[in-house]
């Protein structure tokens, strides 16, 4: 069973960069049971290479479900 405090301590209210389709700065906003939820602060590409969740830009607000979290690596000061 996933512990959602020490996910919370972990992750919430920091900033990751996720490589995967698109290299982008996410900060966690929200930890549930299901879902962790993200706000995209940086994104590598443009709004026109990026599209609905797959290709999330600036601002957008995105869930990943804690069964598939991206690698996050987390952003030093």
């Amino acid at each position: 069973m996933v512990d959602i405090k020490e996910l919370r301590e972990k992750y919430m209210n920091k900033e990751f960069v996720i490589i995967t389709n698109t290299e982008r700065t996410v900060l966690v906003t929200d930890i549930d049971e299901f879902y962790m939820t993200v706000k995209v602060t940086k994104n590598r590409y443009s709004r026109q290479n990026c599209v609905g969740n797959y290709f999330p830009y600036v601002n957008d607000i995105v869930k990943y479900p804690l069964t598939a979290l991206p690698v996050m690596y987390e952003v030093s000061e």
